[in-house]
């Protein structure tokens, strides 16, 4: 989503003009949980039901969509009201925390989860030819991005084909808005994989594991603590897809 305003645009050939620019939106959406204030996301303000939803599972506050007994936006779509069908009380939640190097979304994890990695029983082959090739169709998808320049993208695919794409202004805000939907549809991450247009750091390497993909792929870079996340889990994890060649961490 974005709006059009007029902007002075500068050349230093060309001299200044007035011109039409396209702008990314930015909302702020509230996710109340049992009626209670969970927490706040900045956000771009498409399917914030589903952004709720990825959030609430990503950070490992749900484990199951059969714990949701609803799930609702406001009229102005910048509350989404969940209801689970257990207690749900943060008191009981808190530990020691870091904050994360996202943009869109001021998230923490805790450092306890990090010995909580899901580990396959050996790294699965892949194509690398099917992974450039889907970054392609990725790339074509990008619409957003390409008339603003504001956003991330991420999709979710399963062999050779992309099952879902989002784009949002936050990197963890696009990948919880697929693990949303796919959970709001009863679908799990086994046998599927994501492709990312940012950086691949630990807290989004987290996310995707916890989700239960084979493979995380990025036209970006991974981080140290990423790569070494992803060796442990023996989950493929690749950077810098561009063109006719990608860099496979592990």
């Amino acid at each position: 989503m974005y709006k059009k305003i007029q902007i002075t645009r500068i050349d230093l050939r060309n001299g200044q003009n007035t011109i039409e620019d396209k702008i990314i939106i930015e909302s702020v959406v509230r996710i109340i949980v049992n009626g209670s204030s969970f927490s706040s996301l900045v956000c771009s303000p498409s399917d914030p039901e589903e952004l709720a939803v990825g959030n609430l599972f990503s950070e490992g506050f749900i484990d199951s969509p059969r714990e949701i007994s609803g799930v609702r936006k406001s009229d102005d779509g910048l509350s989404v009201f969940v209801e689970l069908n257990k207690n749900f009380d943060l008191s009981d939640m808190k530990t020691e925390s870091v904050m994360t190097s996202g943009c869109g979304e001021a998230s923490t994890f805790s450092i306890s989860s990090l010995s909580k990695i899901k580990k396959l029983p050996s790294p699965r082959d892949f194509s690398p030819e099917k992974i450039l090739s889907l970054f392609r169709e990725f790339n074509k998808r990008s619409v957003l991005f390409s008339e603003t320049g504001g956003v991330h993208a991420a999709a979710l695919c399963e062999d050779d084909r992309i099952l879902s794409f989002r784009e949002d202004i936050g990197r963890h805000n696009a990948v919880d808005k697929l693990i949303g939907e796919s959970l709001l549809q009863g679908k799990t991450g086994e046998n599927k994989f994501f492709l990312f247009s940012g950086r691949i750091s630990s807290e989004i390497f987290l996310k995707a594991n916890r989700f239960g993909v084979y493979l995380t792929a990025s036209r970006s870079a991974p981080t140290d603590r990423a790569v070494e996340m992803a060796k442990a889990s023996n989950i493929r994890l690749i950077g810098f897809a561009r063109g006719y060649r990608l860099n496979l961490y592990n």
